[in-house]
């Protein structure tokens, strides 16, 4: 997946126009949805609950999409293709790889 940018600045950009401080805004936003999602997940996978993590994985994925956080918005398709086929090992690859993925595209937002 790491042919997949981190981010894509363009994508806020063309959706809100070249307003930095609403960007700013934006950005910190998904960086705050991010950490109480990811406990969702994780959450929902150790309880079995594939549709759950599905649910939460494609809510913080439309947000990754509109923000420009690619490889978030992948891993996260990942993770709601995994829960869907029941592929547990997988699953919780995806999500241990989610982490990382948040943690890259917060350092592309300070950048």
């Amino acid at each position: 997946m790491s042919e997949i940018p981190i981010y894509d600045p363009e994508v806020l950009v063309s959706l809100i126009g070249d307003d930095q401080p609403l960007i700013e805004e934006y950005k910190k936003e998904f960086v705050k949805q991010c950490v109480p999602t990811l406990r969702g997940i994780a959450a929902a996978f150790n309880k079995n609950e594939n549709t759950e993590v599905k649910d939460q994985a494609h809510y913080l994925k439309t947000s990754a999409k509109a923000i420009g956080a690619m490889r978030c918005a992948a891993r996260l398709q990942k993770i709601e293709d995994c829960a869907l086929s029941d592929d547990r090992v997988s699953l919780k690859q995806h999500i241990t790889l989610l982490q990382n993925d948040i943690r890259d595209v917060k350092k592309e937002f300070i950048k």
